[in-house]
């Protein structure tokens, strides 16, 4: 009876102990104070690693990582994030680490290294696109949504978005913070494409469901928005409400670098508008005191600029020489921490190739010694076979049967695996291509040279043509091949979407086979398609006036005839026009196809091949 109560009296305790652990989690997540729910979140942490609770650990730390990252402590969010990485990957916890992926990649985000969180937040898309984990895909694709804004890649990032809304619908998700997010980030995208009253719409409805649900961090990223599109429609008076309250706001939770922004914002509002410069100067002053006071990794470049603007035009020299100096020293300091980044990734790179050629080694010499184990049982089973042929007849027959089954078995699981990687292979050469895509659209909105952006604009266009058809063959399922009715339909459409910057209402009509080809044969139709569409759209209609391009392909038991005609001015072929990568690339993708090919000007432009399939 005794230790009856004694069991008791322990099992309740534990349940106190486990209750107040989820209390202090809780406490964490329901406070609005940043800085107190990283007391709270650290206090929980290290309560799960006296108990060796590791999942509530994990948990933890990413609730937490996202809080340093808010507080610009990078390295404190990246040391739990890998900690954690490691712990999740040894007890096989999937989930977990797909949602520590996407974490990784919001802090690269944070830091402005375009290129590391380009690549996590793929790599987390594509985990979760294979997951059933609707809340965490819809978060991984508005990161996405932004991360694309944020870059400049409006149309990708508005794609995102609606793929966003679409799962929120579909998945009848119920999540009233990420239905905030979608509205915020659309309002973002519509005011930097111009759309002022748009953008004033969806930042009203992410306030309104912000003030519902008390969500004060969400209702100052949308009120910052706002204050941007009233900016950028002449309404400084208004914007500056919204900024100031969002201000006060971020101030009040202890969001130091959102807080910054919303202050620089203001400031370059009293700038562009003329206000009068003591306010500019206030509160320029209070930002670079806040940084230097509260150690704040915020980038203070804009307010270095404004000041030297400001002074100058006052005719204070020593001042706007001063500021002119701090900005050339934190942009140098910029890329020292650039440099630094780049000698770490070296160091990585050399550590990984020793670290292979030390592993090749280690599989050379099991190879040697399997090959000795293999001429050790070989002549083993020669003795037993010399002992009696009898036996040695029935166990042969026996092996034979056993051998077969399992060589058909293994064949078939082979042949399975097989389909399983060549659909990966597909899947991931899409993503690599892509991944190039969005970095070579990243670098045409960093220059302003217009041929460098035309040639960059054409090899992005190739690479779509590329990327399409492994799209193809991973979304289609296709054994045969691709279905090239399909393809050049899609392909016609991206085409005039990149390509077509005057939106000339050209009237495309495809008439195609339905005809499956290998993988070569398609990549070399659409790559001539690219390029011959392309030309007709950039020169052909200066003078027509109903601009049409016809796509015929037909085909017979044995060839294949393929034709692409325009009803432009036509082309005249010299032999400068020849050389130029367009027309050199149709020869040699028309040479692949081994076919026999013709230009002719026929009431515009027509190329024609021939060629068996």
């Amino acid at each position: 009876m005794i230790l009856k109560k004694i069991a008791l009296i322990i099992s309740l305790c534990l349940g106190l102990i486990s209750q107040g652990q989820i209390s202090l989690l809780q406490k964490a997540k329901s406070h609005k104070v940043i800085d107190s729910c990283i007391f709270y979140a650290e206090r929980f942490i290290d309560n799960c690693e006296a108990r060796k609770d590791t999942l509530s650990w994990i948990d933890g730390n990413i609730f937490l990582a996202n809080r340093y990252v808010l507080k610009s402590k990078y390295t404190k969010a990246e040391k739990l994030i890998e900690k954690s990485l490691e712990l999740a990957r040894k007890k096989n916890d999937k989930k977990r680490e797909r949602i520590l992926y996407l974490e990784l990649a919001d802090k690269y985000n944070y830091e402005d290294d375009n290129v590391k969180a380009l690549e996590l937040y793929l790599k987390a898309y594509s985990l979760f696109e294979k997951a059933n984990e609707n809340k965490e895909f819809l978060k991984c694709i508005i990161d996405l949504a932004e991360f694309n804004r944020k870059i400049r890649v409006y149309n990708d990032a508005i794609a995102y978005i609606r793929k966003g809304f679409n799962l929120y619908r579909q998945a009848k998700i119920i999540d009233t913070i990420s239905l905030i997010r979608l509205n915020n980030r659309l309002a973002a995208i519509m005011i930097e494409t111009s759309r002022v009253d748009s953008s004033i719409h969806y930042s009203n409805i992410a306030i309104y469901l912000s003030k519902k649900t008390n969500n004060k961090y969400s209702e100052a990223v949308s009120l910052n928005e706002k204050g941007y599109a009233f900016k950028n429609s002449a309404r400084p008076d208004s914007a500056i409400i919204c900024y100031q309250e969002a201000e006060r706001i971020w101030g009040g939770l202890g969001a130091d670098r959102e807080m910054l922004s919303a202050m620089n914002n203001l400031g370059m509002l009293y700038s562009d508008y003329n206000y009068p410069k003591k306010l500019i100067f206030q509160i320029y002053s209070k930002m670079i005191d806040t940084v230097s006071l509260k150690k704040i990794n915020y980038p203070l470049l804009d307010v270095y600029s404004t000041l030297n603007k400001e002074y100058r035009i006052i005719g204070d020299t020593n001042k706007a020489f001063m500021y002119q100096k701090k900005y050339y020293e934190a942009k140098m300091e910029v890329l020292k921490n650039m440099y630094d980044v780049g000698i770490t990734d070296i160091k990585e790179k050399y550590e990984n190739d020793k670290i292979k050629k030390d592993f090749s080694q280690v599989s050379s010499d099991l190879k040697e010694s399997r090959i000795i184990l293999e001429q050790k049982k070989h002549e083993n089973l020669i003795i037993y076979t010399s002992i009696t042929i009898l036996l040695f007849l029935i166990l042969f027959v026996i092996y034979l049967l056993y051998k077969l089954y399992n060589s058909n078995k293994t064949l078939k699981q082979k042949n399975t695996e097989k389909d399983i990687l060549i659909q990966e292979i597909h899947h991931r050469v899409k993503n690599n291509l892509q991944f190039v895509s969005s970095l070579m659209n990243m670098q045409i909105n960093s220059i302003d040279n217009s041929n460098e952006t035309q040639s960059l604009n054409d090899a992005s266009r190739r690479i779509k043509a590329m990327a399409l058809v492994h799209e193809m063959l991973y979304n289609q399922n296709e054994v045969q091949g691709v279905n090239i009715k399909q393809y050049l339909i899609e392909l016609v459409d991206s085409i005039n979407e990149l390509v077509n910057s005057t939106s000339i209402p050209i009237k495309f009509n495809v008439n195609v086979d339905t005809i499956y080809f290998d993988v070569q044969k398609t990549v070399a139709v659409g790559m001539i398609t690219s390029e011959l569409i392309s030309n007709s759209i950039k020169y052909a209609f200066t003078k027509t006036v109903n601009p049409a391009i016809t796509v015929l392909l037909t085909h017979d038991a044995s060839k294949a005839v393929y034709s692409i005609h325009d009803n432009g001015g036509g082309y005249l072929e010299t032999n400068e026009e020849r050389k130029k990568l367009g027309m050199r690339l149709v020869n040699i993708f028309s040479r692949q196809l081994k076919g026999e090919y013709t230009f002719e000007n026929l009431n515009g432009y027509k190329y024609t091949i021939t060629f068996k399939f």
